[in-house]
């Protein structure tokens, strides 16, 4: 059958489909998908067997029910892993839970006011002292004055069952769903460690390939500590994927240039690895030669991953290389975009979560974007100079896997990158070369201190050259579009236009040419629809922020936030989804005082503010402790004292977060009724 000639070529996304279906669409039980892919399997195997035989005529049936039974496979893996994660999880929500056993897996990772600890629940204690061992993981956070040297991977804590807290899903609208995002990562609960709540059990210790391969990062890390701060972090992110002592600055400067690729190890990491050995490997002429070669590439590319912690990324790139490193050396027909599916498809039955992981996306676009163009681009230009067409060839790589990867860059990252293939030109050699010094780095610190200072000194002056040209590109003010909005709808037709046009690349067939003119006609729809629709859209949010009162108007394509905070960029991840959902970007949202509201006069489109009062839809909203004027249908106070001396709240009242509930508070009438944001997130009125 043609449909497995290249089979994984049409399976894996079929798959994906199916992933994509159970998530957002289909709310079927487990049995249900169970029953599909046992039936579609069943006559499958009938038609394979020829028991049933299916007329040449109707062959297309044959397509569906293997489309049926991937399709049902992808559903059933996500269902397996929704349950699996809820039934783990479900067994820290009992009450009679004491304590329990926490096993560290990952070095400690800085966070803005606490460090991050990785790992699983290991045992649970009950309040009869029975001990259950179970594997559940979860994040427990320490703050900065207790972190000692007892907190290192494969060590063990026995926490108090106070110290749990399940992650709370988003209170305001649009902000970034993190209960989600860790959801399909397995973790449901955190826990907040004190002095008085953890303790170090030193007589165990967990021993895992994981944990060793944490172990040798932090010996790894340990050689690049007398680097300056700022090299030895993007040295300790571009060698070994430990990026928490990066700095926003040096990520928004890697970031507006784009070169944020070189900072996460994936593939252009396990690539340069396999580049490497495999050219410094000749072994080819016997059969006990070719074998020896792809032994020692594929524990190349495994001792790599390893050390670098076995992240997804990397994990996903060496099966990739692996099995590129497999069919070029035992002359077998090796087709690339097969070997990538492939590995997507293992991955994707291992975790089906992972399709959700913004670097699995990231990362299979890209490659496929660069093995289905790099040939065509590149052969736009040649120099008879080698190094201008090795610079060339930099250039062609970095424009297609920019190209493939633009629907994710704009809807995750709101920006296009402009000065990208300058940058690479500095970077992907220099990444090369940074990758190779790390590990010499590594060696020196054996050897000795002078060996070690020695070896040092030039790595550091490389880094500190590249970090010097990447801020340099960065900051320039044509370096990225910014701020640039677009609905998942318009990111999809853009992806759907970007694979039609590749494979009309690769075929040449006028029909895949004619839906990919179709694709570009809804894509221009779409955006000018939305466009229409920013510019007569109202709507109006009182915000769940913390010990803060924040309010936005959205009127037309400007947004308002109202607040007292400190500045706008301290609640930024709590309201600037709200706008974002609205087509209006960061830079077009105007930021007001509430403290300057009383002597303020504003009309807008939908809205006017006068005497410390908002009006939107007929209603009046008080804001402002000074305010004398009537109130009218619904209330928002942000003010302690004002409520303080209010006989009786409003029918209507809403609370701001900043607003504690106290006895005083509970006592008053209505106090029930009114909407508090703390407790039960954001108030937002829609037209």
């Amino acid at each position: 059958m043609r449909y497995f000639r290249l089979p994984f070529v049409k399976l894996t996304p079929i798959l994906a489909v199916g992933i994509l279906i159970a998530n957002y669409w289909a709310n079927l039980a487990i049995e249900v998908w169970i029953i599909i892919l046992a039936t579609t399997s069943l006559f499958l195997f009938l038609d394979y067997i020829k028991f049933i035989k299916i007329r040449y005529g109707v062959r297309w049936l044959s397509s569906i029910l293997i489309a049926s039974t991937v399709i049902s496979l992808g559903a059933l893996l996500l269902n397996y892993k929704q349950l699996q994660v809820e039934k783990k999880n479900s067994l820290l929500e009992n009450d009679y839970l004491r304590a329990f056993e926490f096993t560290q897996l990952d070095i400690a990772s800085k966070g803005k006011n606490s460090w991050a600890l990785n790992g699983f629940v290991s045992a649970i204690l009950n309040s009869n002292n029975q001990a259950k061992k179970v594997r559940i993981p979860i994040i427990a956070y320490l703050p900065d004055s207790l972190l000692n040297t007892a907190h290192l991977p494969g060590n063990k804590f026995l926490i108090s069952a106070k110290a749990l807290a399940r992650i709370r899903p988003p209170q305001n609208p649009g902000e970034f769903d993190y209960a989600k995002f860790m959801l399909r990562k397995g973790i449901t609960y955190t826990a907040y460690l004190k002095s008085n709540n953890h303790l170090h059990l030193k007589h165990k210790k967990y021993l895992s390939p994981y944990v060793l391969a944490q172990k040798m990062r932090l010996n790894l890390i340990a050689a690049l500590k007398p680097m300056s701060q700022r090299e030895k972090a993007v040295a300790m992110a571009l060698v070994l994927g430990h990026k928490s002592e990066l700095n926003e600055q040096t990520k928004m400067a890697y970031a507006n240039s784009g070169a944020l690729h070189v900072l996460a190890v994936s593939g252009l990491h396990v690539g340069i690895i396999f580049l490497l050995l495999n050219g410094i490997l000749k072994l080819k002429r016997t059969t006990l030669q070719r074998t020896i070669k792809i032994l020692i590439l594929v524990a190349g590319l495994w001792f790599y991953a390893f050390v670098t912690g076995l992240p997804p990324s990397v994990v996903r790139a060496a099966t990739m290389f692996t099995l590129i490193a497999i069919g070029t050396n035992i002359n077998r027909p090796n087709n690339v975009y097969h070997n990538v599916m492939i590995s997507a498809f293992a991955m994707l039955c291992y975790n089906p979560y992972y399709l959700f992981d913004v670097g699995f996306q990231l990362s299979y676009a890209a490659v496929i974007g660069i093995i289905s163009w790099q040939p065509t681009v590149a052969r736009w230009l040649h120099f008879n100079n080698k190094i201008a067409n090795y610079a060339w060839q930099i250039v062609a790589v970095s424009l297609c896997a920019q190209l493939a990867v633009l629907p994710f860059s704009i809807y995750y990252f709101g920006q296009i990158p402009l000065l990208f293939p300058i940058t690479n030109l500095v970077v992907i050699p220099a990444a090369t070369f940074m990758l190779i010094g790390g590990f010499v780095v590594f060696v020196a610190s054996f050897v000795g201190p002078t060996i070690h200072e020695l070896a040092l000194w030039p790595y550091e002056l490389v880094i500190g050259w590249v970090n010097n040209a990447v801020f340099y590109i960065g900051n320039n003010d044509f370096s990225a579009i910014k701020n640039v909005l677009i609905s998942p709808e318009t990111a999809f037709l853009l992806a759907i236009l970007i694979i039609l046009l590749t494979i009309c690349l690769i075929v040449k067939n006028g029909k895949v040419l004619v839906l990919a003119s179709i694709c570009f006609l809804a894509f221009c729809l779409n955006i000018g629809w939305q466009n229409v629709n920013t510019g007569c859209q109202s709507a109006m949010a009182v915000f769940s922020t913390s010990k803060t009162a924040a309010i936005g108007i959205c009127d037309g394509k400007i947004g308002y936030l109202i607040h007292s905070a400190d500045s706008a960029s301290a609640i930024s991840y709590q309201t600037l989804g709200f706008f974002a959902e609205h087509g209006i970007s960061e830079n077009k949202v105007l930021e007001i005082s509430i403290d300057s509201l009383e002597n303020l006069e504003m009309t807008g489109q939908f809205f006017a503010i006068k005497n410390g009062l908002i009006q939107y839809k007929k209603q009046l909203y008080g804001v402002n402790k000074k305010t004398e004027a009537p109130f009218k249908l619904t209330h928002i106070f942000t003010d302690y004292h004002l409520v303080s001396k209010l006989d009786s709240l409003p029918k209507d009242a809403i609370l701001t977060s900043n607003i504690y509930s106290s006895q005083s508070l509970l006592k008053k009438p209505n106090f029930a009724s009114a909407h508090k944001t703390r407790d039960m997130g954001a108030f937002v009125i829609e037209e």
